[in-house]
């Protein structure tokens, strides 16, 4: 697949029909997605409840003075050691570090099996990451070793918390909380908060010892999703919103995943429509959309996707 464009925008997804406040593998970031975060200033204003249907605002969150950073995911072809790790099938850059992360992304789980910042550093066990579906209550416990541990050791996840997360650059509806106990001679604990509809970490947040781990925190300011061509052939033809209803012509050899978010990334619409060899037109209903941009996504059962703006008078 030859890469169409990049579409800016804050909690944008690939995925044809998520359910809410769950987290599938074929919604984590896919390849060309680049995330920027800041490190923020006033660590008083993080709030880790848990619970179900919480409400995280955090939006009063300060930067620090620190240059902006980002989490790049390539496919590990494009990272600069792709034979070192063979199992891997997805890789995440840190710019911060800086430093390459090499998973097995699977539907059941993402283990890291590599990285490289200076040298290689190879798991000869891996270390699972997150399980799916990822959502409230999800738990793992894990060992892990690699070749720049003396001792290995344990990650655990727990999901602890979902709801919706507040902060400076805007809302998220659908975000989840994942507490992380990571065990190497000394246990360091972790908030992450997911954005069920995308993968993205949202927000981190170390919450420090006091001894040897200092806290910090990091949120996401911005996300580039880079958007694939879809393989399978297809016409399509938006044709605007008429009647409360958003007209679509499309001729596709296979059945097409129809998904429409708001300008944020918000999910309103997703359904599916079958194969139709030759054009045909069909409609989604928009009466209860309030004015404004919106985004309309046609999925293809390869994960690619085509992306048309339509505003809604």
């Amino acid at each position: 697949m030859k890469p169409l464009y990049t579409l800016l925008a804050i909690g944008t997804t690939l995925s044809s029909f998520a359910q809410q406040g769950v987290l599938t593998s074929n919604e984590m970031p896919p390849v060309g997605t680049s995330v920027t975060y800041r490190t923020a200033s006033n660590l008083n204003v993080v709030d880790t409840t848990a619970g179900a249907n919480v409400t995280w605002n955090m939006a009063g969150f300060l930067p620090t003075t620190q240059t902006p950073w980002s989490l790049e995911y390539m496919a590990p072809t494009s990272s600069p050691h792709p034979t070192a790790f063979p199992a891997s099938n997805y890789c995440q850059y840190e710019s911060v570090i800086p430093r390459y992360n090499y998973y097995n992304l699977s539907s059941s789980s993402m283990e890291k099996v590599g990285s490289w910042a200076t040298s290689i550093n190879t798991y000869t066990d891996g270390q699972v990451e997150l399980v799916f579906p990822l959502q409230l209550g999800t738990t793992n416990n894990d060992t892990w070793d690699n070749t720049n541990s003396s001792f290995g050791g344990t990650y655990n996840i727990t999901c602890i918390g979902s709801g919706t997360l507040n902060l400076p650059m805007g809302t998220f509806s659908d975000a989840l909380l994942v507490r992380v106990n990571v065990f190497e001679i000394f246990t360091v604990m972790q908030y992450q908060w997911y954005d069920a509809t995308n993968g993205a970490v949202l927000l981190a947040y170390v919450p420090g010892d006091g001894l040897f781990v200092p806290a910090g925190a990091a949120y996401m300011v911005n996300v580039a999703i880079g958007i694939e061509e879809l393989s399978q052939p297809l016409e399509l033809r938006v044709h605007g919103v008429a009647n409360d209803e958003l007209l679509v012509s499309y001729a596709s050899a296979a059945p097409i995943g129809v998904s429409v978010r708001s300008y944020t990334g918000q999910l309103v619409r997703s359904t599916q429509w079958p194969a139709s060899p030759s054009p045909s037109t069909r409609s989604l209903g928009t009466a209860d959309l309030a004015s404004g941009v919106y985004i309309l996504q046609i999925h293809g059962k390869d994960g690619s996707q085509q992306v048309q703006r339509f505003v809604k008078p």
